[in-house]
């Protein structure tokens, strides 16, 4: 059995209560997958999620992040990661994806959650930085740094994508 299939190497790497990565893993993929992509100069979008209201549901906070998180997984990608940040915030990297087709992604992950959980009315909201061969040049932390602005401008109304307009090409 390889070790990354074994059940030791996932609880390491697996966060139980979402099922996403988690944050050490995430970040350490992530890092990778960005030099990557800036060597071969080729496109990828990350994307920063949060459960809107995430404090305010009280004891339903594992509930709805374990739900969300379900959620998240289902409508990515195989070579798409998918991490969880704590306290409600997940972040998703999708190589080889332009910032069209990760804007279309966020929206179909913000209504299903929003389809998920009709009684609850949960919702997240979205912030999408994208990285093509004409910014290449951007650091993993600009990439966050610019996914966070965005998502902050989409918390101002909440269950809302944005995407940081201010890359070139990024539509």
């Amino acid at each position: 059995m390889k070790p990354e299939t074994s059940y030791a190497y996932y609880k390491t790497v697996v966060d139980r209560k979402t099922g996403a990565l988690v944050h050490a893993y995430f970040q350490a993929r992530f890092v990778q997958e960005v030099q990557r992509t800036r060597r071969y100069r080729h496109s990828a979008s990350f994307l920063l999620v949060d459960i809107d209201d995430y404090p305010k549901l009280g004891k339903r906070r594992d509930t709805v992040a374990r739900a969300v998180g379900k959620e998240l997984k289902t409508r990515v990608r195989e070579t798409d990661l998918v991490g969880s940040l704590g306290k409600g915030r997940f972040a998703i990297l999708m190589p080889e994806t332009s910032g069209q087709a990760a804007s279309a992604l966020a929206e179909r992950l913000r209504q299903g959650v929003v389809d998920m959980t009709p009684k609850s009315k949960t919702t997240v909201s979205v912030g999408i930085s994208v990285m093509e061969p004409s910014n290449s040049f951007l650091s993993p932390e600009a990439l966050i740094e610019l996914a966070h602005t965005a998502l902050q401008r989409a918390k101002v109304t909440k269950n809302k994508v944005e995407c940081d307009l201010a890359l070139p090409g990024a539509f």
